[in-house]
């Protein structure tokens, strides 16, 4: 069993509202990019946002989250905001590679709403941060893109007094999308399928059972690293007009032969994970960035 490994940075950012605009913005409503080569430097708006998600990786019961909340997209030359997560940091972009440094979270949950985890400690919030490589497999006339997307981060999670270093995850996928849906300019689309693999640590957050937790019903059990399961997502984004878009988006997991299928924590082969969004766009930049 290891070890926590705890930090607590000054002036942490309070809890609900950070994991829930970063578990909304990198989920699969994400509002997509408008089919242009050349994009606003910056945008200021207001997002709402509404989710519905599993506890954890194969759990069997889900919970939900609404929130509203201003937004800021920055486009600079190296640092984002509100582009691929909420945070990135462009290191290299070429026709064909991308490499970024991104963040991407999810919510909380309560072991109190979760028979399963009942009287064990509660899941905090979980932040992600890390290199993504990013290899475009082919651009065509139509705007349609295939890319293969390899993303490595670190994981912490945090009650918002402190962080806890919770091991490594990498979700390497193929994502294609097309800025043209059903002949509509408007309508735009994504999907993506892939692996999820978890360093120790993190399995042990989602599916160790220590010996003070175990009951008849739910026996000791210790993790292993490696595979957590499958995802096949999809988002839709449609312009209503210059200032408003909409989005909508869902996320299919698959956790059978996982590495840790026998744990008692993992209650379901499957999962699914939903949103819906709405953005208000304020005011744009005149000036112009290439995408």
């Amino acid at each position: 069993m290891h070890r926590e490994r705890r930090y607590t940075p000054a002036g942490l950012i309070p809890a609900a509202a950070a994991a829930l605009a970063t578990a909304l913005w990198t989920s699969p409503c994400a509002p997509a990019e408008p089919a242009s080569d050349e994009l606003p430097k910056w945008e200021i708006g207001l997002v709402g946002a509404g989710g519905w998600t599993p506890h954890y990786p194969a759990a069997d019961q889900s919970g939900g989250a609404v929130a509203a909340a201003p937004y800021l997209k920055y486009r600079g030359r190296r640092l984002r905001l509100g582009d691929d997560g909420l945070v990135s940091g462009r290191i290299l972009k070429t026709d064909r590679i991308d490499i970024t440094t991104s963040l991407a979270g999810s919510l909380p949950a309560s072991s109190d709403d979760n028979d399963a985890r009942d009287g064990m400690p509660d899941l905090d919030a979980l932040f992600e941060i890390g290199p993504q490589f990013v290899v475009y497999l082919g651009k065509q006339p139509e705007s349609e893109t295939l890319s293969l997307k390899l993303p490595i981060r670190i994981v912490a999670s945090t009650d918002f007094s402190n962080l806890t270093y919770r091991g490594v995850i990498f979700h390497p996928r193929l994502s294609y999308h097309r800025d043209t849906l059903f002949q509509s300019e408007n309508l735009s689309g994504t999907a993506s399928f892939g692996p999820i693999f978890a360093s120790e640590p993190l399995m042990e957050y989602f599916y160790e059972v220590a010996p003070q937790y175990a009951t008849p019903e739910r026996p000791p059990y210790e993790v292993h690293g490696g595979y957590l399961g499958s995802t096949f997502g999809l988002g839709l984004s449609y312009q209503i007009s210059k200032q408003f878009s909409i989005s909508i988006g869902a996320e299919f997991g698959y956790y059978d032969r996982a590495t840790n299928e026998d744990s008692p924590l993992h209650r379901s082969d499957t999962g699914v994970k939903a949103g819906a969004g709405i953005v208000w766009t304020a005011w744009t930049s005149k000036s112009t960035v290439p995408d």
